[in-house]
């Protein structure tokens, strides 16, 4: 049942991104819904499907995505893998846990989409990459996180129900 909530749950934030948060531009960054989703589900010390949902959201972004599919699925699972490894080591402030990751991960999904336009042959200049796409996605990525965290807690606390120690 986790397994099936999981691809289900972010199928729907994949649409939402696609047809919703693709619109929300700052300068030429647009926000990614699905990579703060990942990170967020991540973070949370009692889910135990993060992993599950990092390689849903690689293969399901990899399909709609023009970046190759493996480097995305690989972008994912390491993004979710740096996400649990921060929420070991800061457990105390999870929030910074949370900025930290969204930096990482949209550092690296901007660094892949660096290289394949770099090998593909596209002519750009990377500091007007930097200017005009990376630093305003990371903005609104940070934006959209806070809300993002606190309704995967409630998704969490209905998905992982604390037992009752009676």
């Amino acid at each position: 049942m986790d397994k099936l909530l999981a691809i289900l749950s972010v199928f729907i934030l994949l649409m939402l991104q696609i047809g919703i948060f693709s619109n929300l531009r700052l300068l030429h960054g647009t926000p990614d819904v699905v990579l703060v989703a990942v990170i967020a589900w991540a973070l949370n010390e009692r889910v135990k499907t993060s992993w599950i949902w990092g390689i849903a959201a690689g293969v399901m972004v990899g399909f709609v995505s023009a970046l190759p599919f493996g480097a995305v699925l690989a972008g994912y699972i390491a993004i979710t893998g740096f996400a649990r490894y921060l929420q070991k080591r800061v457990w105390q402030t999870p929030l910074l846990a949370m900025f930290i990751s969204i930096l990482f991960g949209t550092l690296l999904m901007a660094g892949i989409a660096i290289v394949d336009l770099t090998f593909g042959g596209a002519a750009f200049e990377v500091q007007n990459a930097f200017s005009q796409i990376i630093l305003p996605t990371i903005l609104l990525n940070l934006m959209i996180s806070l809300p993002i965290h606190f309704l995967f807690i409630d998704f969490a606390d209905w998905a992982y129900p604390l037992k009752d120690e009676a």
